[in-house]
């Protein structure tokens, strides 16, 4: 298996409506613990295109999230501090990721550093763990 997705999708059986903002999802106490498998977790792929093609890069890039996840992971039940991961689908690993600081990150946004598009894993330090330790070893 050499594609991680996280593919679970939130779903709360109490909500009369479809929540469709993400902030608005963080921002309910407990939102993480009702959704076991993903656990708070977000897969984020980020890309550059231009004329609709999607160009291959390396260069230094700040990827920032427009809401507040360190405050969403702690909203939603999760105590571990955030961290960002990176697959390599040519070299079949995981690569961490500079998280900006939160002193130095924009007012109820979040951010990451990169040096290339790809495709990112968010969440809790333990959360991420199992989700490396799960695509790790099915090789």
């Amino acid at each position: 298996m050499d594609y991680p997705e996280i593919t679970t999708v939130y779903n709360d059986p109490d909500a009369e409506e479809k929540i469709t903002n993400i902030a608005k999802v963080i921002n309910k106490k407990g939102w993480a613990e009702i959704e076991p498998y993903a656990g708070g977790k977000l897969a984020v792929w980020v890309g550059i295109a231009k004329d609709n093609e999607v160009l291959d890069f390396e260069s230094d890039l700040t990827v920032t999230l427009p809401f507040n996840y360190r405050r969403g992971l702690a909203t939603g039940g999760i105590t571990d501090e955030a961290i960002v991961v990176q697959y390599d689908y040519d070299n079949k690993e995981f690569q961490n990721r500079e998280i900006v600081s939160a002193e130095a990150t924009p007012k109820g946004m979040f951010q990451f550093t990169t040096e290339a598009c790809g495709r990112f894993f968010i969440g809790g330090e333990s959360q991420i763990n199992s989700l490396m330790n799960f695509y790790n070893n099915q090789g």
